[in-house]
């Protein structure tokens, strides 16, 4: 992830929700992983979701972009044009941890 962030980065969130997962992972114990692209406003809000790619479902994306919408970032850094860091790549992972 760092390569795709030129280096960049703003620390973890203020904030993160509980992940929910799609029936289908959990009815066949499949892990998957969603990634995508995202601003995050002055406020620490993630803003602007962009959806780049994902594996092995489409299930996994809705998922994956309400989980990152509710997730609050603090706000450490400069501020420019309202935006603390745009074109930012999130990973999101579903895995099932034994």
């Amino acid at each position: 992830m760092t390569e795709l962030n030129h280096g960049r980065s703003f620390g973890s969130p203020e904030y993160s929700p509980v992940m929910t997962y799609p029936e289908v992972m959990i009815e066949q114990n499949l892990e998957g992983w969603v990634l995508l692209l995202a601003d995050i406003d002055g406020s620490g809000s993630v803003i602007n979701v962009r959806l780049v790619k994902y594996y092995p479902l489409e299930d996994y994306v809705d998922h994956a972009v309400s989980y990152l919408y509710a997730t609050r970032y603090s706000v450490k850094g400069n501020v420019q044009d309202g935006l603390l860091v745009k074109d930012y790549y999130f990973l999101i992972l579903f895995l099932f941890e034994e």
